[in-house]
């Protein structure tokens, strides 16, 4: 789990810089940390020994503040994804020349998809 409050870290480091090779390392290594995870509390459900019970009982108000730790690091990690995704939309509105009074948002609260106004050739 701390190993995992260290790749969100990174990963934050890498979304600030916009290091798109760290982000995928990152990535990759998130997925294999989850999947260590999963395998673990799979083990740990199917567990019948008492000691083991009792060792990971021990050590579980500490590994749920790591997970929450790592859940709000998650969180801002998303948010600077979702701060990004918005500049580079904006962005490219600018660039085909769409003002933000043209955009609506369909029943799903997701924007339309707007037709661009001017092609990039003619920006």
């Amino acid at each position: 789990m701390a190993e995992m409050s260290g790749v969100l870290s990174e990963e934050f480091d890498a979304l600030r810089t916009r290091d798109v090779e760290r982000l995928e390392a990152t990535a990759a290594h998130k997925s294999t940390i989850v999947a260590a995870l999963e395998s673990a509390a799979h083990s740990i459900r199917r567990s019948r020994d008492a000691e083991e019970g009792a060792d990971i009982a021990g050590d579980w108000p500490e590994l749920q503040a790591l997970a929450r730790d790592c859940q709000m690091a998650n969180r801002a990690n998303g948010g600077a994804i979702a701060l990004n995704r918005r500049l580079v939309s904006n962005l490219l509105d600018t660039l085909y020349g769409v003002s933000r009074e043209q955009r609506t948002y369909d029943a799903g609260g997701r924007l339309d998809q707007v037709e661009a106004v001017r092609s990039v050739g003619q920006a």
